[in-house]
């Protein structure tokens, strides 16, 4: 119990220090020994020891560790050796439990060892993706496979050419939008934009919605026609 600490880094760093779940981060060198101030940054410094660690092995108070790191301006050198030192801990770990639990999928790992994992993809993404537990097999069938029936595609497109001659025959006149044509068919926006992967409905849609010129041709057209008719009558 000597030369093993917990794993509880400094406060300025704690929030960017991962912690081995329910253990104890062994100290990189004997407890027992007793370092000067001067081995701070040449040794202890290099290896990644937290601030709490290097206080107990130069049986120093916390606040004496700190002013020696932001007297000397190491802030950033100890960052960088605690992230080299974290990063190698974090590996180990998790290759430990993909040992440890075979034929689980990376996401169940992941709930196991939040702290390792998201560690390692802040700091190491290209490894994490290069040590991955191996292809998951599902046992079960997923609850939407993503496949539309047989025939929807057809279905929507015509509902959509429906729906954009009704618009265009009321009067007063009105845009033959997408979102004109969604809200005829009652459909959500969750739904109307799935409906928009299909292809015949890509179709339809591009064939009916039309832009603010045609919009005013249209209209333009309409009134024409219109007066005409009330002349005839008169």
């Amino acid at each position: 119990m000597k030369n093993t600490l917990k794993g509880t880094g400094s406060r300025k760093y704690s929030g960017k220090q991962w912690r081995l779940k329910h253990a104890y981060r062994p100290v990189p060198f004997d407890g027992r020994r007793r370092f000067k101030r001067r081995e701070i940054s040449s040794t202890l410094l290099r290896a990644g020891c937290t601030c709490e660690e290097m206080a107990r092995l130069c049986r120093t108070a916390l606040s004496n560790i700190h002013y020696y790191i932001r007297s000397h301006r190491l802030r950033a050198a100890l960052r960088d050796a605690q992230i080299v030192r974290f990063t190698a801990e974090a590996r180990a770990h998790w290759l430990a439990h993909i040992e440890r639990h075979p034929g689980i999928s990376q996401n169940k790992l992941a709930s196991m060892e939040p702290c390792a994992y998201r560690w390692l993809w802040r700091y190491d993404p290209a490894w994490l993706a290069e040590h991955r537990p191996p292809t998951y097999v599902r046992t079960h069938r997923k609850r939407c496979d993503g496949t539309p029936p047989r025939g929807q595609g057809a279905r929507v497109a015509a509902a959509v050419r429906g729906a954009a001659r009704d618009i265009k025959a009321q009067r007063p006149c009105r845009l033959c939008s997408k979102n004109a044509i969604r809200l005829e068919l009652g459909m959500t926006v969750h739904s109307f934009i799935r409906a928009q992967q299909n292809r015949q409905v890509i179709n339809a849609l591009a064939a009916v919605v039309e832009s603010h010129d045609q919009y005013r041709l249209r209209v333009s057209a309409q009134l024409g026609s219109h007066n005409t008719t009330t002349r005839r009558a008169a």
